[in-house]
């Protein structure tokens, strides 16, 4: 449900905003041309395949293939599947294999494809790959890459416990014999770990139920009470307790071992952990590498990205020439900046070949032959799309449970399956799969020889939206042709949000279309939503769509507090008394009133409370403002909402973000602010919706993004684009999920209480109205930088665990200083981190 700030549509325009990438190539005048079938391909990186589908044009004049960008979309696996079904004939996707997707008819199924074909070559695939994307026998998407499941160990440690050299093929005894051998307590008292699998060695338990024959991950019922899951647990507990197994914290990520690794603090552990380029590599040891032994599983889903066919395609054969054929393809880069053992290979012997792997592993034997070993066998079994919700949140309470809660195991194991089982009963139900469809046809690239060529970056918008959209328009002006294209350098006219504009963009005044264009209704769109784009009497974009701030809360514990204030006129002052009241919900375990999952995005709307600024400008430069009253005023109160919705039982900042995550997803958070897409399926997971405490202050700069349509002053089509965007804006269609429509006619539509619900409906008028209203801060402190951050963010810790606040304020901004004085010597992000803060992590940005 999270992603904050760079959201939606922000991820995709990261790769293409700033950089448009390659120039329009005339050879596309020439396939224009062309008779036969026009088929779509839909990717996120259009610049990136753009050489292939060039080829694959050239090779194949009967079909024709345009690229139609796919944005990185919100909303739940089966809503995502449907939009991208719906947006191309061909996609490259990732995230939603699920049986609900697999079950919907969206997809074909690839099997009757590739079987009589004899180009495909599915001897070229590595054992297991076709299998593991299997589902009850049909095949709805092949991939293109995969992680290989691979340990690494530190060899300094394994040859100080004189261990034989790992041989492959080794069973799971025999890797756990040698990590209790390697783990030890040194002199120091700094323990060293044995190996290091999954959180409270979750992994390690799922290993070991498929070495007794259980499919963690199988659609039989799993056996919480039977003697072999016990004897697994207790072997996995007691490993936990003698130190061999790191237990780690719940919700693990990538970088939560790398300091582990580089202190040498962990013998054994899975390559994916670690990348030695990619983290800047300091240690003073070698690795080692082995294969994972035979009977692995994970909630990774190694097999990304993956090709799809969509089942509204009118024309299969030729959907699925350019699959197989994309399958034989890989787009250029440079395969050797990354070690083959930590990075995503091919699926296909001939690309692995063609990428000189194994030529780039022949300074490291034991690593190519760890790596050809993993390879040759099948592929070991993962995250399956036929598991339910229910069945993997019981797996990992069973045993966080036993590890982590030291439960008996009878109780873990009953508590377990009544959580999956609440986990299933609530989880939405997905709606009816509809009936046929048809893939949005592709605009002709030329439609009319004569019209004026409008070149638009939709990047950031649902190109399944837009390519109706801009048919639409073509046909209400048969002289302009809309060419949706995120690669033009530049494209005469594009979208983006404010907050990722780039200051040396040539934006075209747009203020004279706007007064010269009587359909155009500026009034519609309050003032608040043209603040981003107002300077000195220029207007650079015109407002779409708007990401806002909104408060979460858990309806059952509202429910239970109906004198609670939540919503409508409430303010910061009032906020402390509401979360305090909601943390009184008996219930075991305790309810916290009110937790924050991401601070560095809540923290800014508290500063526009109270004018705040965290930065000031000092002969010309900007330098942190951290000790100023109104800013210590503003952290004071975010600390105040977060010790009034403590239950008694809890220690003060103790959790982490994934643990917040899991206790909100887990109803046992009253509320919690977040920055974020509305998801669409909101209502049906009794999570409610409500608008911030402003108080009578309004909106400040920080509390919404614009989403804006801006035309370049490069552009040669500038009146043409101008009714393009002009008309684009005034189309509810064109509009991404979850986001705030900029017009008010849209966002006060009573119809948004069908589509969207009351909550969120009610959000937006609040937001509509407010919005018309001058703005109570103008000042932005949106925290986007996570090095300069990283300080405040300490001291507002420090300050929940009893410091002082005033005190850690001001060590924090006499660090932050320092470390913006190294940066204008064009020192490195991290050195000069390090060099401020000797005690600073990587990971703990």
């Amino acid at each position: 449900m999270r992603k904050h700030i760079i959201f939606a549509f922000a991820s995709s325009i990261i790769l293409s905003a700033c950089a448009f990438g390659n120039e329009y190539d005339a050879q596309s005048d020439i396939n224009s041309q062309r008779s036969g079938a026009v088929i779509s391909f839909g990717t996120e990186e259009p610049e990136l395949y753009a050489p292939i589908i060039a080829r694959f044009n050239a090779q194949h004049p009967e079909i024709h293939v345009q690229t139609v960008e796919l944005t990185d979309a919100s909303g739940s696996p089966l809503e995502i599947a449907k939009n991208i079904a719906r947006a191309a004939d061909v996609s490259l996707t990732s995230g939603f294999q699920t049986s609900e997707v697999w079950d919907s008819n969206l997809l074909l199924d690839l099997r009757p494809f590739f079987e009589p074909d004899a180009t495909f070559q599915p001897t070229d695939y590595y054992p297991g790959v076709i299998e593991q994307a299997s589902y009850h026998g049909r095949v709805y998407s092949l991939p293109l890459q995969m992680h290989v499941p691979l340990l690494q160990y530190n060899k300094r440690l394994w040859d100080e416990a004189k261990l034989p050299a790992p041989a492959p093929g080794q069973s799971w005894q025999a890797l756990l014999d040698a990590a209790t051998q390697l783990a030890h307590t040194r002199p120091d008292g700094t323990h060293v770990y044995g190996i290091a699998v999954g959180a409270n060695g979750s992994d390690l338990f799922l290993a070991l139920l498929g070495e007794q024959g259980i499919n963690p991950y199988g659609e039989q019922t799993l056996p919480f009470e039977s003697d072999k899951v016990a004897q697994v647990l207790t072997r996995v507990r007691q490993l936990v307790r003698d130190g061999v197994v790191y237990p780690g914290p719940a919700g693990d990520e990538i970088f939560d071992y790398d300091q582990l690794i580089t202190t040498q603090q962990v013998a054994i552990w899975p390559a994916l952990h670690y990348n030695s380029t990619l983290n800047h590599d300091t240690r003073t040891f070698e690795f080692g590498t082995m294969p994972i032994p035979t009977t692995y599983f994970s909630d990774d889903i190694p097999l990304e990205p993956s090709l799809i066919i969509s089942a509204g395609t009118q024309h299969p054969q030729e959907a699925w020439k350019l699959l197989s054929f994309l399958t034989h393809a890989l787009p250029e880069a440079d395969y050797s900046a990354i070690p083959p053992a930590v990075r995503e290979i091919p699926v296909r012997r001939s690309l692995l070949e063609q990428q000189q792997t194994w030529q780039q592993m022949e300074s490291d034997p034991e690593a190519r032959a760890a790596l050809q070993f993993a390879l040759d066998r099948p592929f070991p079994a993962s995250f399956t799309p036929s598991i339910s919700p229910g069945r993997y949140h019981a797996l990992y309470s069973l045993v966080n449970g036993v590890i982590e809660d030291n439960l008996p195991i009878a109780e873990a194991a009953a508590r377990a399956k009544e959580a999956g089982a609440e986990t299933d009963a609530s989880w939405p139900t997905p709606p009816p799969t509809s009936g046929p469809f048809t893939v949005n046809t592709p605009i002709p690239e030329t439609r009319n020889p004569l019209a004026e060529r409008v070149v638009f970056s939709a990047a950031g918008l649902d190109s399944a939206k837009l390519q109706p959209l801009a048919r639409a328009f073509q046909e209400q002006h048969a002289d302009l042709e809309i060419v949706l294209d995120g690669s033009a350098t530049p494209p005469d006219c594009f979208a983006q949000p404010a907050a990722l504009a780039d200051p040396g963009q040539k934006l075209l005044d747009l203020q004279p279309f706007a007064d010269a264009d009587q359909r155009f209704q500026q009034g519609d769109i309050p003032a608040a939503w043209w603040s981003p784009y107002r300077r000195g009497g220029t207007l650079t974009g015109v407002p779409l769509a708007v990401l806002v701030r909104w408060v979460g809360y858990a309806q059952p514990i509202a429910a239970a507090h109906p004198t609670a204030k939540l919503g409508g006129d409430w303010s910061l002052e009032t906020l402390p008394a509401t979360v305090e009241q909601l943390s009184q919900t008996p219930a075991k375990p305790a309810i916290y009133g009110s937790l924050d999952p991401s601070p560095k995005y809540t923290i800014p709307f508290f500063l526009g409370r109270f004018q705040a600024s965290l930065w000031r400008t000092e002969q010309g430069r900007q330098v942190p403002n951290f000790t100023d009253p109104q800013v210590v005023k503003a952290l004071r109160a975010y600390i105040d909402f977060l010790a009034a919705g403590q239950p008694a039982s809890a220690a003060p900042d103790s959790l982490g973000s994934a643990a917040i995550q899991q206790l909100v997803n887990e109803q046992q958070v009253g509320l919690w602010f977040e920055f974020a897409p509305i998801p669409a399926h909101l209502a049906d997971s009794q999570i409610g919706v409500a608008a911030p405490p402003f108080g009578a202050q309004g909106l400040a700069a920080d509390d919404f993004i614009v989403l804006g349509l801006h035309i370049s002053a490069e552009s040669s089509h500038q009146q043409a684009c101008w009714q393009w965007i002009s008309w684009l804006s005034q189309q509810r269609e064109a509009l991404p999920l979850g986001l705030l429509p900029a017009r008010r006619s849209q966002a006060t539509d009573p119809a948004l209480a069908q589509q969207l619900g009351a909550d969120t409906a009610a959000l937006f008028a609040r937001y509509a109205d407010l919005a018309q209203q001058p703005l109570a801060s103008a000042t932005s402190n949106l925290l986007l930088d996570s090095y300069q951050s990283h300080w405040l963010l300490k001291a507002v810790g420090d300050a929940q665990r009893g410091q002082p606040l005033d005190t850690a304020l001001e060590q924090a901004q006499q660090t932050t200083a320092a470390y913006m004085e190294c940066r204008t010597a064009a020192e490195s992000e991290e050195t000069c981190a390090k060099q401020v803060d000797p005690r600073f992590q990587q990971e703990d940005r």
